[in-house]
């Protein structure tokens, strides 16, 4: 005997019925949509110029700027630069390391800094950064030459002499670097491995939000001229005098922002 199928309630056909539950449900899957499936865009804005440095942190890059989120509120959990020198296509990963403020003293030079950390950025709003972005393993790579540099000029007498004096701390590392071939040892393999040349470099900045909002990118380019590593490198001595525990004066050099292509999603990796 074939079973009869059951007739629907009559209240299933009620148009009303529906129509009040697409109106109960609806902010329910709109917020669900924004929160799991709407991307945020965020947008990159530089502000003066690149800072391109070598210090105890190795190469080094300095950015200006501000932070823009459009879509909904994003949240970015890192940041890194990838520089490519095009005449050899030699390549570089840099990860942020510090914030800065964003401003800065007519007389003298700030000093305050704090790690690099998450940011929310509101939608429609912006946030501005001023992100110190440093070479990692740098510091592992010449560990025993500084170190063995470090303990010798410790060991020395010439170390121990009762002056503070950044003049006469100088003259002494001097006559130590005449008797200890530790100084130019250090000096020489931080030459061999400087990365800032003279020429053209891409950099690529990537910075890396919470799901769903995609990673963003945005590439420029920048000249470095001789005169520009030149200065880069006589930061080398600089290194020596500050693990020698004398006051030391980095310099930087300045290149313009070039060639900027707009932000793009970065697909991640799987």
């Amino acid at each position: 005997m074939q079973q009869q199928p059951l007739p629907s309630p009559s209240w299933l056909a009620d148009p009303k019925l529906w129509i009040a539950l697409a109106a109960l449900v609806q902010p329910w899957v709109i917020a669900l949509y924004k929160r799991f499936v709407l991307r945020g865009r965020l947008r990159v804005y530089e502000v003066g110029n690149i800072e391109i440095g070598f210090s105890s942190f190795g190469p080094t890059i300095g950015i200006l700027g501000s932070l823009n989120a459009s879509q909904r509120d994003v949240f970015v959990k890192g940041a890194e630069i990838v520089v490519v020198r095009e005449k050899d296509q030699a390549q570089a990963g840099f990860r942020w390391f510090v914030q800065r403020p964003f401003t800065w003293k007519t007389e003298g030079v700030h000093t305050e800094v704090q790690p690099a950390s998450a940011i929310a950025v509101k939608k429609d709003s912006s946030v501005n950064f001023s992100t110190l972005f440093t070479l990692p393993g740098f510091a592992e790579e010449h560990a025993a030459v500084a170190g063995a540099f470090t303990t010798a000029w410790n060991e020395s007498e010439l170390s121990k002499a009762d002056t503070q004096d950044t003049a006469a701390r100088l003259v002494l590392l001097s006559k130590f670097s005449e008797v200890s071939p530790t100084p130019a040892k250090l000096w020489e393999q931080m030459l061999g491995t400087f990365f800032w040349q003279p020429g053209d470099y891409t950099m690529t900045l990537s910075v890396l939000a919470e799901k769903p909002t995609p990673a963003f990118t945005k590439r420029w380019r920048f000249r470095l001229s001789a005169d520009d590593t030149n200065l880069l490198k006589g930061n080398i001595t600089m290194i020596v005098r500050t693990l020698a525990g004398i006051e030391a004066d980095f310099k930087f050099a300045y290149p313009q922002y070039d060639g900027a292509k707009a932000d793009e999603p970065r697909k991640k990796k799987a």
